[in-house]
């Protein structure tokens, strides 16, 4: 049963990742970068991007780490 319940949230994450790095997430994230940043920052900060990423539905989860991948890859400037 352990075996069955570990192999359960493995294929779970590896879904919500596989849906996080589709072109209409980078281009979302793209996007929601050229837009004012929320809650009166400055700036886009990359747990501020997670955060709203979630919020608006672009993804399930996200974390930080997540973020600066897609971030890097994409040559995707914070600006």
């Amino acid at each position: 049963e352990g075996f069955e319940t570990a192999l359960h949230v493995l294929e779970r994450n590896r879904n919500r990742y596989c849906k996080m790095t589709s072109d209409e997430l980078i281009s979302n994230i793209r996007q929601l970068i050229n837009e004012p940043p929320a809650d009166g920052q400055s700036r886009w900060t990359v747990r501020s991007l997670c955060k709203e990423c979630i919020e608006r539905g672009y993804a399930e989860y996200m974390v930080p780490s997540t973020m600066m991948r897609i971030l890097h890859k994409y040559n995707i400037d914070l600006k």
